[in-house]
């Protein structure tokens, strides 16, 4: 049965580059050549989390906004966003937030959100590879652009 594909250029090279990389992705497996495992529980999530925030805490742009800015007690954040991240991928319902509003006072820009997804895909990949692993990291994008429409950084019209 044929596939149909997304109806402008961006989605559909968007679809086709997803289709190619999990098809390069299951021929490893298959080989038996993927060193990586996919993200599979809630530990997963919090490694996950606990090495992207390290990231971040070291990061020239986004250690700043985090840290002096916004005084982050990571203590608080952690938990908070290894529940939000459960619910984003799994559906726990486990996060019980509004992550927008917290961000809105944030001096962030479009160069703050492109840093935060690379380092964010870049982390992923360095921990995980999978159907999870690339689900988490379309989720991460399509977040981050609604984020950036709603505090008016883009507009949705050119997406």
């Amino acid at each position: 049965m044929p596939v149909a594909l997304p109806d402008t250029d961006v989605d559909q090279s968007h679809f086709i580059g997803r289709i190619m990389r999990l098809y390069l992705y299951r021929r490893k497996k298959d080989a038996g050549l993927t060193m990586k495992r996919d993200i599979e529980n809630e530990e997963d999530i919090k490694q996950l989390v606990d090495t992207f925030y390290d990231h971040v805490n070291t990061d020239d742009m986004l250690g700043p906004v985090f840290n002096d800015f916004a005084k982050t007690d990571w203590a608080h954040h952690l938990p908070v966003m290894y529940s939000f991240w459960s619910s984003v991928l799994f559906g726990s319902m486990a996060y019980k937030g509004q992550p927008f509003p917290k961000h809105m006072p944030l001096p962030i820009g479009r160069e703050h959100f492109a840093r935060w997804i690379l380092l964010f895909v870049s982390t992923v990949d360095e921990l995980y590879e999978g159907n999870k692993a690339e689900e988490i990291k379309l989720k991460a994008k399509s977040i981050a652009q609604v984020f950036q429409m709603r505090l008016g950084l883009i507009d949705y019209q050119a997406i």
